[in-house]
């Protein structure tokens, strides 16, 4: 399983943990559905500023190396 698969399905997890819909994140988060979707998916590269708002909106902690949100 690729990282984009892992990341989208460590998302899904934890959207349907907090008991979230997908449009209810996308929303909160301040991204489109088809992109969440595609995220949840393992398609596509989503960036860095993307994933912080997904962290913020599901309240965790995002970080990448030296990198934290």
């Amino acid at each position: 399983m690729k990282n984009t698969a892992k990341l989208g399905a460590y998302i899904r997890a934890v959207r349907h943990l907090r008991n979230m819909s997908l449009p209810a994140l996308a929303k909160q988060a301040g991204i489109s559905k088809g992109n969440l979707s595609k995220i949840e998916n393992g398609m596509g590269n989503p960036q860095y500023s993307t994933l912080a708002k997904l962290g913020e909106a599901l309240a965790i902690k995002v970080a990448f190396g030296e990198l934290e949100c």
